[in-house]
């Protein structure tokens, strides 16, 4: 997958064509929300991946049709896949009334179809399979 986004950046003669998967650890949020929206804002798409090893739907990234159910706790979402690649095309920042504090939704499109999921639910799960491919 890193070839064919290196190879896409060279072909439309981007500075930016160091395609790897994201670094992992302790990567800090605000690190992530400066990578993504550089990449976006540079007109790069923002591929990630995301997996559970468990089939259980409640193991897999709630992914809502707008900001307004993720707020909301009554809400099953309407999608949660377990094993599945998305792409990133925006960023959110929303107001969350349980935690009261302000975070932030990733917008993502899946087969064809906009979604949003929180970011820190995302990040929590990051790991060798549960990635990003950043360009820096």
């Amino acid at each position: 997958m890193e070839s064919g986004l290196t190879e896409f950046l060279a072909k439309n003669n981007s500075p930016y064509q160091n395609v790897t998967w994201a670094k992992l650890g302790s990567v800090e949020q605000a690190a992530i929300l400066t990578d993504i929206s550089t990449m976006l804002s540079n007109n790069i798409p923002v591929v990630f991946s995301y997996y559970t090893s468990s089939d259980a739907r409640e193991d897999g990234l709630a992914l809502y049709l707008n900001l307004m159910q993720i707020t909301d706790p009554s809400l099953t979402p309407p999608s949660q896949p377990t094993s599945h690649y998305m792409t990133i095309t925006g960023l959110e920042k929303y107001w969350s009334p349980r935690e009261n504090k302000y975070k932030y939704a990733i917008k993502l499109v899946s087969w064809g179809k906009e979604y949003y999921a929180d970011l820190s639910s995302y990040m929590a799960k990051m790991n060798y399979f549960t990635n990003y491919l950043s360009v820096f």
